[in-house]
């Protein structure tokens, strides 16, 4: 079964996906709108050497395509040059990350003239949905009802899925995932971090990490509260840990490598992630792998799926529910947490969601069963 997967960029976090959909006897290319990630892509130069390392670990199976690009706001968005009724003669099925380009649309309006079966990966949910109403509204909920079928990556997606129309019955769900190989090889039992906090993300406001400040200086002195991450908010953040009182008890880490954060969370046991807004939220998954407890906002898309998950405190974005999160989690705490529920959540997992998905599709189409080696 040959598959085409169309995406903005080779997110390191989306190789262990592709990877395993591979494992399962499909031959799948990656279609890449943005082929070549630099720090003009809105990330600091560090981070784009990750995503730029992640690229070629999964050449073999991504190509580049030509596009023009252009930004509004923080957005980019595609359109494809050439190349695109090519790639779709040459799919059985194509999967598109995105609607908001113009290039989604010139794959979607491909699939429908070679009646090639096209399903969508929507991830936003409807706290993160930018319009709720008017002609972009409307623009994505004809595009959604226009696929075969639509791919979520937890709860929270899914609810704004099928707040868009789009038929129970054509929606797949799965489980956000990450390698937490390196995250899980560090918990170990112990009580490394007992008193520890730690944040990872972009100090940017929407991360709400001055409210996090502000909830830890409530906490006891022994407390300690370290900032992996760089961005616009870091003067403002350290002048504030100053006027609190506690910049003694904050380590501004600054931007971390990746294949350095499993030895951070290591001396860590409480992560947070209280944003005020977020479609996932990535280090949650690799946090919980690692044996830590998980301090989330609500409104974060992560929430719903973990909630319930040992050492996953659910609050609002405010300081007075995240200290009062913050201080359960001390109270609760006995070691790290031991083979944590997040591990099912592997990418062999959710590959298994999408070629279900692909599978169903094909089948509703009449094009019989999808060549894939047995799902788990």
């Amino acid at each position: 079964m040959r598959l085409l997967i169309v995406t903005n960029v080779a997110a390191p976090y989306r190789l262990p996906l592709w990877s395993a959909i591979k494992d399962r006897g499909v031959d799948l290319t990656v279609a890449l709108l943005e082929p070549e990630i630099a720090a003009g892509f809105g990330m600091p130069e560090e981070r784009a050497r990750d995503w730029q390392a992640a690229g070629q670990q999964g050449a073999s199976h991504t190509v580049g395509l030509r596009t023009w690009r252009f930004t509004r706001g923080e957005d980019t968005h595609y359109i494809a040059r050439s190349g695109v009724l090519q790639a779709v003669r040459a799919a059985d099925a194509v999967i598109l990350c995105g609607w908001d380009s113009p290039a989604f649309w010139q794959f979607l309006g491909a699939c429908k003239l070679t009646r090639t079966p096209v399903l969508g990966f929507y991830e936003s949910t409807l706290a993160t949905s930018s319009f709720t109403e008017g002609p972009i509204a409307s623009a994505r909920t004809f595009f959604m009802r226009q696929l075969d079928g639509v791919v979520v990556p937890g709860v929270a997606a899914e609810e704004s899925v099928l707040d868009k129309g789009v038929a129970k019955d054509r929606v797949w769900r799965g489980f956000n995932s990450v390698d937490m190989t390196g995250f899980a090889a560090v918990n170990t039992p112990t009580d490394a971090g007992a008193r520890d906090f730690l944040f990872v993300g972009k100090l940017i406001a929407r991360k709400n990490v001055d409210s996090i400040l502000e909830a830890f200086a409530t906490l006891p002195d022994d407390c300690h509260l370290s900032l992996a991450g760089s961005g616009a908010e870091d003067a403002a953040l350290r002048a504030q840990a100053e006027e609190l009182g506690i910049s003694d008890r904050v380590t501004f880490l600054g931007y971390t490598d990746y294949a350095d954060l499993p030895a951070v969370m290591a001396r860590h046991g409480h992560l947070l992630l209280v944003s005020r807004v977020e479609v996932w939220g990535l280090t949650v998954n690799e946090g919980l792998a690692a044996g830590m407890h998980a301090i989330v906002a609500r409104e974060c898309g992560v929430a719903a799926s973990v909630d319930g998950m040992p050492g996953v405190l659910l609050c609002d974005p405010t300081p007075e529910s995240i200290a009062g999160a913050m201080v359960r989690s001390l109270d609760q705490w006995q070691g790290r947490i031991q083979d944590p529920p997040i591990l099912q959540h592997d990418g062999a997992a959710f590959a298994d969601v999408h070629l279900e998905a692909v599978d169903a599709v094909l089948r509703r189409k009449g094009r019989g069963q999808a060549a894939i080696l047995p799902l788990r």
